[in-house]
């Protein structure tokens, strides 16, 4: 915990916030500090140019062949991400990595930005910034995320989290102290050693210096709830967790009231003792025993929300009394597509938004003054995915995310006293809208007649096909593609490709039963509908099937890798990015350093050994197409070995094999300048084996 000690010795003062941003002159030992200064004034200046956009016209639909960009317009990370407005709705923060070329949080006055009146909270050395919220007008909460050795769980690297306060000018604490255990176990320690810091249950915006948070400061897998100061870190236990209890839940006031654990097999349930006479303690067992999982007691204090599938299979938002049990309404259900998020009303902290994937991401509001926003929203921008991320108290000014297809996202301010809807800023800038690529939708059955969904980017002014194309399959595997705006789909359609990204078997949105479908599916069925999309693309003429690549991330490169193991007919090179490629490395080292990793692994097969065979690594020896591999030397999710350790063995094999050694980046590789330099290496590489004389 050394590092983070260091992390908040450089965030913790004003001054050295200030040197470190600005700096303070140019003369001898000064130099550095002057370049890092005048850095931080060009970043200033640059997104300054970016917030001052106009309202306009909608781009019309470009006609003939696009410029070819050069690779920085799509490596660049965006310039605006997550924008929130302070609660006063006179600041707006948002992450951004123009002034570090890493994620960063800048916070400014909504009415413009200078040297004087803008912070920026950088990452921390081997800490990257992960989300972040304002406690109150003058403090954002800010959430840091590393994958590194604990001391409180048998020394192995697991992912943690930090929570860190700072005040506008950069004054700086970490939020979550010691226990006074903890304290006397590690010398007077000033810096908890739980792993997840940074579950907020509750913003108590009736109490804007305090939040409550629920911790397992001992790691025994009972979580405490602490209401904890946003200025000095001082907090009160107001709950104990015990006999199991990992989860809490509050009511709309902010107090806990049920406790519960699923991590075991049978359900662990407390409730507030003030409420065990009205409630049925055997009703909340029998919801969670059927997957229900609480999500707020409602403020009748007789009813709460739960997560749940509906009768669809659906992770769908219910309403269930806590007197009996019985149902009494969905809030959101859908037969089609599971809720991706729920989000409360700054204003009320009320629920009012339902967040769902159909192709695009969207949004419903289903109520209070912010359905009557979203709705005028809609009258100004038609045509558009428009969604409200956050608002004043006031109910006066909001943030609206714009999505329209073959455009990059914009973000707006909606100001109701001033009668405006004006431009924020793009989410991504160097990249015209009239160049962007159209991206379609098709449903495509596979061979044992499962139909999954499609994405298809196809270039503009190249012709009908077929065409040289990238097979693109996701990571995860828990996890989805859509239709909305992706910069490495953008990067190879705006060089000439075809761009295929199916959502095989097991990606997430389409309800349980099709997510179940993933268990013991890895190199086989999920791997089948990789092929079986490329074939249909072919049969079809959208593709050239001697020029198509199969590129991926994490659980996308394991397929891409799989690919050139298992159809080399269809694939004329494979790309594999942080890629898992040894699988009964990653058998054990899942097991060992994740909690529930022994039971996630289980859904890749039932023991190592029998792992070798739908293993890349396993199977070297029967890849015949050109294959290069990427990886970020400080992947905290797979490790850099899995590539080292393949390449080194095609070499032995004398295969014909690159690598890219990353030093930095993490697992999402969120660092400029080596996203500029892996996106080089692969567009290169692709050009080279898709040219139309390659051969094969």
């Amino acid at each position: 915990m050394r590092v983070w000690a260091r992390a908040l010795g450089l965030l913790g003062r004003r001054q050295n916030l200030q040197r470190r941003i600005f700096g303070m002159d140019c003369t001898g030992v000064h130099r550095r500090r002057c370049a890092a200064r005048n850095a931080y004034k060009t970043a200033l200046s640059i997104i300054s140019v970016t917030l001052t956009l106009h309202l306009c016209p909608r781009h019309a639909a470009a006609q003939g062949q696009p410029p070819v960009y050069p690779v920085e317009a799509f490596a660049a990370l965006p310039r605006v991400e997550q924008p929130k407005l302070s609660p006063n709705g006179e600041y707006i923060a948002y992450l951004s990595a123009l002034a570090t070329g890493r994620r960063s949080l800048v916070a400014h006055p909504l009415s413009g930005m200078t040297q004087d009146n803008t912070l920026i909270v950088p990452h921390v050395k081997n800490l990257s910034i992960d989300t972040f919220r304002w406690a109150n007008d003058e403090r954002i909460l800010i959430t840091y995320s590393f994958y590194g050795a604990n001391d409180l769980y048998r020394g192995d690297r697991n992912k943690q989290t930090r929570l860190v306060s700072t005040d506008l000018v950069g004054n700086a604490i970490n939020v979550v102290k010691p226990s006074r255990d903890q304290q006397q176990k590690f010398r007077n320690s000033e810096t908890s050693y739980a792993l997840n810091q940074s579950e907020i249950l509750h913003m108590l915006p009736k109490d804007p210096d305090h939040i409550l948070l629920a911790i397992d400061d001992d790691m025994d897998f009972d979580t405490d709830v602490r209401k904890i100061n946003v200025t000095t870190g001082k907090y009160d236990v107001i709950q104990f967790g015990r006999n199991g209890i990992y989860d809490w839940v509050t009511d709309t006031a902010g107090v806990p009231l049920i406790g519960y654990s699923t991590l075991e097999a049978k359900p662990a349930l407390r409730i507030d003792k003030s409420k065990k006479e009205v409630w049925s303690e055997q009703a909340i067992y029998t919801l969670l025993e059927e997957g229900y999982r609480p999500f707020e007691v409602h403020e009748d204090g007789m009813s709460a929300y739960f997560w749940g599938n509906n009768e669809a299979g659906r992770s769908a938002l219910a309403r269930f009394s806590l007197a009996d049990g019985t149902f009494m309404n969905w809030v959101y259900s859908s037969d089609q597509f599971d809720i991706q998020y729920v989000q409360r009303s700054d204003i009320t902290n009320q629920i009012y938004g339902i967040g769902f994937i159909d192709t695009v991401s969207r949004q419903v509001v289903v109520g209070g003054l912010e359905k009557q926003i979203i709705e005028a929203v809609n009258g100004i921008l038609p045509g558009a995915a428009n969604r409200i991320l956050s608002s004043d108290k006031s109910g006066r000014k909001f943030l609206i995310r714009s999505d329209v297809p073959r455009q990059v996202p914009t973000y707006y301010v909606l100001d109701l006293d001033r009668g405006a809807l004006a431009p924020f800023a793009r989410r991504y800038d160097g990249i015209e809208d009239v160049h962007v690529a159209p991206v379609t939708t098709q449903r495509i059955k596979m061979r044992d007649g499962l139909e999954i969904e499609v994405y298809i980017t196809t270039p503009l002014g190249r012709g009908d096909g077929p065409l040289p194309a990238i097979m693109l399959p996701h990571g995860g595997p828990q996890s989805r593609d859509t239709a909305d705006y992706d910069y490495l789909a953008q990067f190879f359609a705006n060089r000439g490709y075809v761009v295929l990204q199916p959502n095989f078997r097991g990606s997430t949105g389409y309800g349980s039963a099709f997510a179940k479908l993933r268990d013991k599916a890895w190199g086989r069925g999920m791997q089948d509908d990789v092929t079986d999309t490329a074939r249909w693309a072919a049969g079809e003429g959208l593709i050239d099937a001697k020029r198509t690549c199969i590129v991926g991330w994490s659980y996308g490169g394991y397929a891409a890798l799989m690919g050139a193991v298992k159809t080399p007919d269809l694939f004329a090179c494979a790309v594999s990015i942080n890629g898992v490629i040894d699988l009964p490395m990653l058998w054990s080292s899942d097991g060992r350093k994740f909690i529930g990793g022994k039971e996630w692994r289980k859904s890749i097969g039932d023991n190592r050994e029998d792992l070798a065979d739908i293993s890349p690594y396993g199977r070297a020896e029967e890849i015949e197409i050109p294959v290069l591999l990427i990886a970020s030397k400080d992947d905290e999710r797979v490790d850099y070995k899995h590539s080292m350790k393949m390449y080194k063995r095609l070499r032995k094999l004398k295969k014909t094999v690159e690598y890219v050694a990353l030093k930095t980046g993490g697992h999402s590789i969120v660092v400029n300048k080596e996203r500029f330099r892996f996106m080089t290496a692969m567009g290169k590489f692709v050009d080279t084996h898709l040219s139309e004389n390659a051969g094969r």
